[in-house]
């Protein structure tokens, strides 16, 4: 492996913050999903992302296959997990987008935090933390409550729960 262990560790590190971050916030919602799983996912995506991008160079008859293979097996798992969590009451309202959404993001920060883009690690993460407590903000939903009643669609968004 090309990697000092001091990057691996600061790679998982930064991949552990990540989850922590994005854990807590959910967590602190009363949600399911909570800080565990959001370390799990990032510090996981995070280990395959650097064994995808550097483990396999020392083997000879492995040597040039495709890294991004299971980068792309993470985000399709990840899929998955995400759609478990997502669920519709009987009275037709849909909850659990958020939490697949940010779950699947978190997946994708330790991909990032993996293949050692601090920068776009740290400025993702800010935006999707912002992203998350800024629409929480009781003036931030009056004025998207104000912006749906004047748009005319046909999607019902008072059956979609931001939860």
């Amino acid at each position: 492996m090309l990697l000092s262990y001091n990057e691996i560790i600061l790679r998982l590190a930064a991949a552990w913050v990540c989850g922590v971050l994005l854990g807590l916030e959910r967590q602190r919602r009363g949600k399911p999903v909570g800080i565990s799983t959001y370390v799990l996912v990032s510090l996981s995506a995070c280990s395959i992302a650097i064994l995808s991008a550097y483990g396999f160079q020392d083997i000879p008859h492995v040597g040039n296959s495709d890294p991004a293979r299971l980068v792309v097996g993470i985000l399709t798992g990840m899929g998955f997990l995400g759609a478990g969590i997502i669920w519709r009451s009987q009275e037709g309202s849909i909850y659990g987008l958020t939490t697949a959404a940010d779950m699947w993001a978190t997946a994708c920060l330790g991909i990032i935090w993996g293949l050692g883009e601090f920068f776009l690690g740290l400025a993702t993460l800010t935006l999707i933390l912002g992203t998350l407590f800024v629409v929480k903000r009781p003036n931030f939903r009056k004025l998207i409550s104000k912006q749906e009643e004047s748009v005319d669609t046909q999607t019902d968004f008072h059956n979609i729960h931001d939860e």
